[in-house]
């Protein structure tokens, strides 16, 4: 797994870090997801020790704990998840100054933080490739590796063009994710 959120700020994109993360924990098999009345959908975490030291911050930001078994609704409305996943991104560059990717109050990039954009920018080509291919030879039921999901929303990619098998509406779950975090709450 990467962490996406980080990815963002290095990319300056950071309108859809928290759903490609979500979506990177369900691949991951991090967490599972059960939808509910629509809009609404539970996520349990189930492995919360297959994510790494950074990716573990987002799901303190989702759940508030992160400890297995750990229970969240996604809703419209949901407030305090709301201003957890807009705090989650509010210190996302706080942490990519600390790790050396950007200098100064302005949020620069270093020399390190340019390096990544540029193989970031780099996988979103061959992303977007992918997600062309899978779109023209979505009739034969080809699909790409779910594992480009992820990084196909963070990108900008509403994931309906996917064929990833799911229990419940993935593109209504991103939407409300992405709401959450970077909307009113």
């Amino acid at each position: 797994m990467a962490n996406l959120v980080l990815a963002s700020v290095v990319l300056g994109r950071p309108e859809h870090a928290v759903a490609a993360e979500l979506l990177s924990f369900v691949v991951g098999g991090v967490v599972e997801v059960e939808q509910d009345a629509a809009p609404a959908w539970t996520v349990r975490l189930v492995a919360p020790g297959r994510v790494s030291t950074h990716e573990r911050e987002a799901l303190v930001a989702l759940f508030g704990d992160a400890s297995a078994g750990s229970v969240v609704r996604v809703a419209p409305g949901e407030a305090a998840l709301g201003a957890r996943l807009r705090e989650l991104l509010a210190q996302a560059p706080v942490r990519a100054r600390a790790a050396g990717y950007l200098e100064g109050t302005r949020g620069r990039l270093t020399e390190k933080g340019e390096a990544l954009r540029a193989d970031l920018v780099a996988i979103e080509d061959t992303i977007e490739a992918q997600v062309q291919d899978a779109r023209v030879h979505a009739s034969a039921g080809e699909a790409p590796s779910a594992s480009v999901l992820p990084w196909a929303v963070l990108f900008g990619h509403a994931p309906r063009w996917a064929h990833v098998a799911t229990t419940f509406d993935l593109d209504g779950l991103c939407r409300v994710v992405d709401d959450l975090a970077v909307g009113d709450g």
